[in-house]
């Protein structure tokens, strides 16, 4: 069974790593729920629960067999989990672990690819 993938980074489309996702399916874009904050840390953005942010981002469907390799992309700073969509739907994505957020600055608009520090 395929899964459906929620990315908000360096994953979207006409983004620095979106040839990872070259076997998914777009299944366009969308926002989470208003229960989440968007940070930047460093040079990437990292999605954490709590906070009153709707993060823009797309959504993919993607084969069970591609769910490592974006593990590994995502390394260890991050971890899997579902998470709710606007729509009330869920969606797999990838959130910061609280080890690598200490410097994390909130994006407050919830969309990295219009970010500017």
């Amino acid at each position: 069974m395929n899964h459906r993938v929620f990315v908000y980074g360096s994953l979207r489309r006409e983004q620095c790593s979106h040839h990872l996702l070259a076997e998914a399916t777009f299944c366009g874009t969308a926002q989470t729920e208003a229960a989440y904050t968007l940070l930047a840390i460093s040079w990437y953005p990292g999605l954490i629960t709590g906070g009153h942010t709707a993060v823009q981002g797309e959504v993919y469907e993607v084969s069970p067999d591609a769910l490592p390799a974006l593990d590994a992309y995502e390394g260890e700073g991050f971890v899997r989990q579902s998470i709710r969509l606007q729509d009330h739907s869920e969606a797999l994505a990838w959130l910061a672990r609280p080890e690598i957020t200490g410097d994390g600055t909130p994006i407050p608009s919830g969309d990295w690819s219009t970010y500017e520090p």
